[in-house]
C-alpha cells in the first residue's frame, strides 16, 4: 500500500504523477463528464429547494436526492485542479471573482450564506498553504483557520475537509473511498437514527414503546409509499411539526445514499483525463443558473 502523502512538489500546483485510484488507460470518464454531472446534480438541488411548494412531494425529493452527487465532484476536480494548474494565485482569483459574482443571486434564493465558490476557494487555499508553506505548523494552521471561515458558507466544515481529503489520499489505491466515508458518515448515519428516533416517539414516546423492529418497519413503509403523498399534512393523525421532521431527515438520508452514491461511482471511473474544455462555461453556469431560478421564481409568483 502506498503511503498516505508523498512529497510534495518543487513548485505548488504543478502537476505531479497520476492518482493511483485513476487509470491511465482511456477507460472511464472524463473530467468533462464529470463536470456535467455535478452541474446536473446542482440544477436538480437547486430546483427542488426553491420550487419544494410547486413540486410533488416525491418530485422535490428525487431532485434534491440527485444534488448529492455535485459537491463530492467539485471537491475531487478542486483537488485535481489543483495539481495541474499552472498558477494557483490565478486559480484562486478565478473562484473568489465567481464567488462575488454569484452571491448576490445565490442570496435572492437562500439567504446571508455564502455560496460554493467561496467555499472551494477555502479548500484551495488550505491545500496550497499545507503543501507550499516551509513552516511545519503553517498547513494545520490553515486548515483549522479555513474549517472556521466556512462556517459562513455553504457546505461548512465538511466542504474543505472533504477538498483537504481528496488532495491528501491523491495517492493511496482506496482515496476516493475512504474520503466519501466522510460525507456518508457525516450525514446518512444521522438521518437514519433521526427517521428511527421520529417514527418511535410517534408510536409512543419512547423506545419502549412499541414492539421490537415496529420502527423500522414503519420507516420501510413510510418509504415505500412515499410517492403517494402530495401534501406532508396528508400523513393521516401525524402532527405538522412531526410531518416537516420526517421529510427532513427522510430528504437528507436519500441525499446521502442516492447523490454521494452516484458521485462516488463515478468517481471511480475517473480517468484521468481532462475532456472537452468546459472551464469558463462550468464557472458561468453557476451564477446564471441561480438568476435563471430566480427569475422563474419571482415569475410564479407574480402571476400567483
Amino acid at each position: 500500500m502506498q503511503p498516505a502523502q508523498t512529497t510534495t512538489s518543487p513548485t505548488p500546483g504543478t502537476p505531479g504523477p497520476a492518482p493511483a485510484n485513476a487509470p491511465a488507460v482511456a477507460r472511464g470518464i472524463t473530467g468533462f463528464t464529470l463536470k456535467l454531472a455535478a452541474l446536473a446534480g446542482m440544477t436538480a438541488n437547486h430546483v427542488a429547494h426553491v420550487f419544494i411548494a410547486q413540486l410533488p412531494v416525491f418530485a422535490a425529493e428525487a431532485l434534491y436526492w440527485l444534488g448529492g452527487l455535485t459537491f463530492p465532484i467539485m471537491a475531487f476536480l478542486l483537488a485535481e485542479g489543483y495539481r495541474h494548474t499552472s498558477s494557483v494565485l490565478r486559480y484562486l482569483a478565478r473562484l473568489l471573482a465567481f464567488a462575488a459574482l454569484s452571491q448576490a443571486p445565490f442570496t435572492l434564493l437562500f439567504g446571508w450564506t455564502g455560496n460554493i465558490f467561496f467555499t472551494l476557494a477555502i479548500g484551495l487555499a488550505v491545500i496550497w498553504i499545507w503543501d507550499a508553506a516551509p513552516a511545519r505548523a503553517a498547513g494545520p494552521a490553515a486548515l483549522a483557520v479555513g474549517l472556521v471561515l466556512s462556517l459562513l458558507c455553504d457546505w461548512a466544515i465538511l466542504g474543505p475537509t472533504m477538498v483537504f481529503a481528496f488532495w491528501r489520499l491523491r495517492t493511496h489505491p482506496r482515496g476516493i473511498l475512504l474520503t466519501m466515508l466522510i460525507p456518508f458518515a457525516t450525514m446518512a448515519i444521522p438521518a437514519a437514527f433521526g427517521i428511527v428516533e421520529a417514527f418511535a416517539m410517534a408510536n409512543g414516546g419512547g423506545s419502549g414503546s412499541s414492539a421490537p423492529g415496529t420502527e423500522l418497519a414503519n420507516v420501510a413503509g413510510f418509504l415505500a409509499s412515499f410517492q403517494q403523498f402530495s401534501d406532508a399534512t396528508r400523513m393521516a393523525g401525524l402532527p405538522l411539526e412531526f410531518t416537516n421532521a420526517l421529510l427532513t431527515q427522510v430528504c437528507q438520508l436519500g441525499y446521502a445514499l442516492v447523490g454521494f452514491t452516484l458521485a462516488t461511482v463515478l468517481l471511480l471511473r475517473y480517468n484521468g483525463r481532462r475532456g472537452r474544455p468546459l472551464k469558463w462555461a462550468f464557472y458561468a453556469y453557476y451564477p446564471v443558473h441561480l438568476l435563471v431560478i430566480w427569475l422563474v421564481r419571482t415569475a410564479l409568483a407574480a402571476l400567483a
